[in-house]
């Protein structure tokens, strides 16, 4: 049932730990595991460092160690053509990798050169091992967004779920990206888009919402991709959109399905996550669906304390306006206003003692 806002008379950073009440040190609150290093991945795997002058990687390349780019690495990252032919006639090793493990096949993939990529292919070149993250030609094209080499790797038989060394496919990296055509190619291709998931149990449903990627999210959801299934720290999507305050996919993925009432393992709801970041748009839309708006965390923290204690007076106020208990104080029972006072948000803590909030 949808909650209703109440009538209310009178009348604001990122997470580092949890609201704490005023006896409570800071070092004794467990944290909320930030967004950006819960589920977005370190790196993409497909960059690499700046490719030295043409002659000079030719003329410094001997076969043997492995300085930088192979011949056949910078003729195919650069789009030569006619210095790819001439390699070939003259018996160049192909197979020799670049400065991240790269092969030429992953050099013309990453760039988009297609038709130096089917080249390739048509001479025997390896397109399906991965450079040293594991990185498949196929993720790469996936992930800089090149539909038609992904689709002419998908034709030579690419496997679209190859997974990198940290279990990233083809259509994670895209979803995370953003890139919706190859999204569609990999999924029309047999991807597997709902099981999948990262090295921390991320799938491209999960890792789209919290880069806010609406078109994916969407996409991915009409398909069928599960919503309920969490990360190793219990991150739903629906969580991840809320924590990075994304309201559209907030809408999509309730209007899919998605649970308000999900938390995951130390208890923080979307509800609280959005609190906490300050995401009012985010916060209207779950509480207009029902989200539980006293339910407390394992710390014994409610959205209201969370808004109160980083002294988010617009978020205080929704919250008061849909009914939130002004009295609930954490596990030792210190009142949010004594919480904002306490880290100094006086605006936050005289709109909650307007409210009978008291100081104790």
């Amino acid at each position: 049932m949808t909650a209703q806002p109440h009538s209310m008379a009178g009348s604001g950073m990122y997470p580092g730990q949890p609201p704490q009440t005023m006896p409570r040190r800071p070092d004794a609150i467990a944290p909320i595991a930030p967004p950006s290093t819960s589920w977005v991945p370190e790196k993409d795997g497909h960059s690499s460092a700046p490719p030295p002058a043409y002659s000079q990687a030719v003329g410094n390349w001997d076969g043997r160690s492995r300085p930088g780019p192979s011949p056949f690495n910078i003729a195919a990252r650069e789009g030569d053509f006619n210095e790819i032919k001439r390699l070939i006639a003259n018996g160049e090793n192909m197979f020799a990798t670049g400065e991240i493990g790269q092969t030429p096949a992953y050099s013309a993939a990453v760039t988009g050169h297609t038709e130096i990529l089917e080249y390739l292919i048509q001479h025997g070149a390896d397109y399906t091992a991965g450079n040293e993250d594991g990185f498949t030609p196929l993720n790469a094209a996936a992930t800089k967004n090149f539909p038609e080499a992904l689709l002419l790797l998908l034709h030579y038989g690419a496997d679209p779920n190859a997974p990198t060394v940290d279990g990233q496919t083809p259509v994670y990296s895209a979803a995370l990206a953003g890139n919706l055509r190859t999204v569609q190619i990999l999924v029309e291709h047999g991807a597997n888009f709902s099981q999948c998931r990262s090295e921390r149990g991320f799938t491209p449903i999960c890792a789209a919402a919290g880069e806010g990627h609406a078109h994916i999210v969407q996409y991915l959801a009409s398909q069928g991709a599960d919503l309920t299934l969490v990360t190793e720290h219990g991150v739903t999507p629906l969580r991840a959109a809320a924590a990075e305050g994304h309201p559209e996919v907030v809408s999509i993925l309730l209007q899919h399905g998605a649970s308000v009432f999900t938390s995951c393992n130390e208890g923080y709801t979307p509800l609280i996550c959005a609190a906490v970041e300050g995401h009012v748009e985010v916060m209207k839309i779950l509480l207009q669906n029902g989200a539980p708006i006293d339910t407390p965390c394992k710390d014994g923290n409610t959205p209201l304390l969370y808004g109160a204690s980083r002294g988010h007076t617009e978020i205080v106020r929704l919250l008061i306006q849909y009914g939130a208990d002004v009295h609930h104080g954490a596990n030792n029972d210190t009142s949010p206003a004594a919480t904002a006072a306490f880290r100094g948000h006086f605006r936050t803590a005289g709109l909650l003692l307007k409210q009978g909030c008291c100081l104790g």
